[in-house]
């Protein structure tokens, strides 16, 4: 698949009508969330599972430096703005969103109008394999939840988050991954209906990293968690099945 046809096959699923209603309804549960949730406790909502990811690995990133020390952020592939706005939220930082869909830019900004952020959100419509060329040494920190996996070229983005970070800086990132005991047919069959190019394993990505210039990473397996989104997902469908139909998200 070429970039172009995959870049247009990534805002077809995310923002044409159907995927709009889907992904904030069955993903997001009415949040502005759309990456899977950390169930460490089954009671959690959908919308809490999602911030729980986030602050998860926002926790991870506190290891390294904190936070609040932050000043400049961007966000590579930042769908509605949910982990943008909790970041803003959470430090003094400008958070800058770097989305191709501007249907969730627009909705972003409304968002982080109503948090009180809106003066340190920053959008950019274009890819993240090919950011601007004065963005480089601007960022203290490149952020990303499950959307390198929907790249031509994770390399390419590798090196271009390496690129506009400042010496010293952090990247922070989850992902769908392939696991090593996972088949080729079975990451097609994930892709095929996902605007997924190829899912990439840990022991590559540490090596993409480590060429792009990276240093010692740090790796949380949160497999465990995926039986859990996908039944949380399953439970949208059903309650949500009809209206979901009158939308046009359903065969």
């Amino acid at each position: 698949m070429c970039m172009s046809d995959l870049h247009n096959e990534i805002e077809q699923q995310y923002t044409s009508d159907q995927g709009t209603a889907f992904y904030r309804t069955v993903m997001g549960d009415g949040g502005f969330d759309i990456h899977y949730g950390l169930y460490d406790d089954p009671a959690r909502t959908i919308q809490e599972a999602t911030k729980a990811s986030t602050k998860r690995l926002i926790r991870l990133v506190e290891s390294v430096q904190p936070i609040d020390e932050f000043c400049s952020i961007v966000d590579l592939g930042s769908g509605r703005g949910g982990p943008a706005h909790e970041l803003a939220l959470m430090s003094p930082a400008t958070v800058t969103c770097v989305d191709l869909c501007r249907r969730h830019q627009e909705e972003n900004l409304q968002r982080a109008e109503s948090l009180g952020v809106v003066d340190r959100i920053r959008t950019w419509t274009g890819s993240y394999d090919s950011l601007p060329k004065d963005w480089t040494d601007r960022f203290d920190l490149a952020w990303a939840q499950e959307t390198f996996c929907h790249a031509h070229d994770v390399r390419r983005v590798l090196s271009e988050a390496s690129r506009v970070l400042k010496v010293g800086g952090v990247i922070a990132f989850s992902d769908v991954m392939l696991s090593d005991s996972a088949t080729i047919a079975q990451a097609n069959m994930f892709a095929e209906v996902n605007a997924i190019n190829r899912l990439t394993r840990v022991g590559e990505y540490q090596t993409l990293l480590a060429t792009a210039g990276f240093g010692a990473a740090r790796y949380e397996d949160w497999s465990e968690h995926l039986e859990e989104n996908f039944r949380r997902m399953q439970q949208q469908i059903e309650r949500h099945r009809s209206d979901l139909l009158e939308q046009g998200c359903l065969l």
